[in-house]
């Protein structure tokens, strides 16, 4: 597909606009057809010369709406583009074909010579047809318009509450005189948490009753209609029967009728997943304004996006206090575990020290020793317990001092060479000729190089080599870790720094705490760390640690 046509008017650049806010796409076209094929009428997001499947920006169409031409063909088309793997995202369609149709309209208009213009204005239907359609098109525009503002407000909604302070002053004054919004409670009632009146000083009226517990409405209260249904309740005009209805007593009525001069409203649920979780009140008063079925519509529209909004970030709350709840466990039970584990310690290494050459038998020393390498094994793991925790929790300390990082490499590879070699490995370190000035927690950077050189260790069969080249460029310090190990798989990969992952379902070596742990240290000392890797060939760890304001080593 190619695109060729000179600039378009502004009309339809502002169809393209709102069709990648309505759709949070990054490019929209929209074509006119003619005798002599196609060409382009505006476009948002691409440049005229854009084609499908042209490098470099990998965008393909997701959606394409015809431009209806009346009872022939179609005259165009409107086409979103989006990266690849997005489908079309069929609850929008609605929204797309009204944008179209404003289109078909300005078409219809930009067709038609002065002449032919002059004889339709003599058939007055025809003309009260066209401004119908005209007002329609122009209806959906904004309504196309207000959504993409809704969506906005909506996007960073972690902080609902925050964010639906803003979205009922959106509503007013275009969809309401005010508006309240109100929240589930776990009893039953409702909690307001928003609310907002044309009217700054009738705002305040709007707190008298922040929470309405369930007992305080009757059962024919339009409130509980929506709560018991999840159904929206319409009122197009409210006479004395729905004040009486409505109020939940004399001077409750007072305000209704005096103050606010309730003249329509509409109660919207806010429903996710089958649960009513809120009400959105949208009403009309001094404006003498009345709702019908297209505000009606708008309006569910809207709550449905607030109730995605709520009800993930509920999610996200539950998931974040389970993320803690699970940290402080962990937290508690490695400090509970390190007292006794301490005391075995000291009695065990303490028989072994003070028992005469000679006087225990020989397999009462090795169970001895055995019994010391296994707490000294338990203690281990506790403290990466209690790191994993530091981490989540960014309590991670850091005594920093002055050091050559070839010296902490250095000692790594003291470290752990024996390990590799009785693994069968090569373990090879390549460190430069100059100082690598860090000032760094020295213990932690070597817990650093233990965890990353000591999982490359573990996956690297015998007969494989690691290699660890320290480095400096332009003041950043790198350390790479390279192995000819089993690798790591692409989806896999995404996951190798998060806790308790290991490589492939069924691989326990480890419990998947030493990455993570890696990672914590370096970004607290405003470093990086990546991983790639090729499975079958090996992987490769890289971590920098930034310059560091320090005198120079002599």
């Amino acid at each position: 597909m190619s695109v060729q046509s000179p600039a378009p008017p502004e009309t339809f650049a502002r169809i393209a606009r709102l069709a990648c806010a309505l759709l949070d796409a990054p490019a929209a076209l929209l074509f006119e057809f003619g005798d002599d094929g196609h060409g382009l009428l505006a476009s948002h997001g691409v440049d005229a010369e854009w084609r499908e499947g042209a490098d470099g920006d990998g965008l393909h169409p997701v959606a394409t709406v015809p431009i209806a031409g009346g009872d022939g063909p179609p005259v165009g088309s409107l086409v979103v583009l989006d990266r690849p793997g997005r489908d079309e995202p069929a609850d929008q369609r609605a929204l797309l074909e009204e944008l179209a149709a404003l289109a078909a309209v300005e078409l219809a208009w930009r067709r038609r010579d002065a002449d032919s213009r002059t004889a339709q204005a003599a058939n007055g239907e025809l003309l009260r047809r066209e401004r119908e359609a005209r007002a329609a098109a122009e209806q959906a525009e904004r309504r196309a318009a207000f959504l993409a503002e809704v969506g906005m407000v909506l996007d960073d909604a972690l902080d609902y509450e925050t964010a639906f302070r803003k979205l009922v002053q959106l509503t007013i004054p275009r969809l309401a005189d005010y508006c309240l919004i109100d929240e589930m409670e776990a009893d039953g009632g409702t909690r307001r948490i928003a609310r907002a009146h044309v009217d700054t000083e009738k705002q305040k009226v709007l707190w008298d009753r922040v929470r309405h517990p369930p007992e305080a409405d009757p059962d024919h209260h339009p409130v509980m209609k929506v709560i018991g249904r999840g159904q929206s309740v319409l009122v197009g005009e409210c006479t004395d029967e729905v004040i009486d209805t409505i109020a939940h007593d004399a001077a409750h009525r007072v305000i209704l009728t005096e103050v606010l001069k309730l003249h329509s409203f509409m109660i919207v649920p806010l429903v996710a997943r089958g649960r009513v979780l809120g009400l959105i009140t949208l009403a009309f008063s001094d404006s003498g304004r009345r709702y019908g079925p297209a505000e009606l519509s708008l309006a569910e529209e809207m709550a449905r996006r607030a109730a995605l909004a709520i009800d993930n970030a509920r999610l996200y709350g539950q998931a974040q206090q389970a993320v803690r709840a699970r940290e402080g466990v962990l937290a508690v039970v490695g400090h509970d575990l390190r007292n006794p584990l301490a005391s075995i310690l000291l009695n065990t290494s303490t028989v072994l020290e003070l028992s005469a050459p000679g006087a225990l038998d020989p397999w009462v020393a090795d169970s001895l020793r055995q019994t010391i390498a296994l707490v000294e094994q338990s203690n281990r793991l506790i403290e990466d317990l209690l790191d994993v925790s530091r981490v989540a929790n960014g309590g991670i300390t850091l005594i920093r001092a002055r050091h050559d990082l070839r010296d902490l490499a250095a000692r790594a590879e003291r470290m752990l060479r024996p390990l590799a070699e009785d693994r069968g490995l090569a373990l090879e370190v390549a460190l430069p000729g100059e100082p690598v000035p860090v000032h760094v927690d020295g213990d932690r950077v070597l817990q650093v190089l233990s965890n990353v050189v000591g999982n490359a260790l573990k996956f690297t069969p015998a007969g494989g080599r690691i290699g660890v080249v320290v480095e400096s460029a332009n003041g950043v310090a790198r350390v790479t870790v390279r192995d000819t190990g089993i690798g790591i798989a692409a989806d896999e990969l995404e996951h190798v720094f998060d806790p308790f992952r290991q490589v492939g379902d069924a691989d326990r070596r480890g419990v998947g705490l030493g990455l993570p742990i890696a990672r914590g240290i370096v970004e607290a000392h405003g470093g990086r760390i990546s991983a790639s890797s090729e499975p079958g060939v090996g992987s490769v760890f890289s971590f920098t640690l930034p310059p560091e304001a320090a005198p120079s080593f002599s």
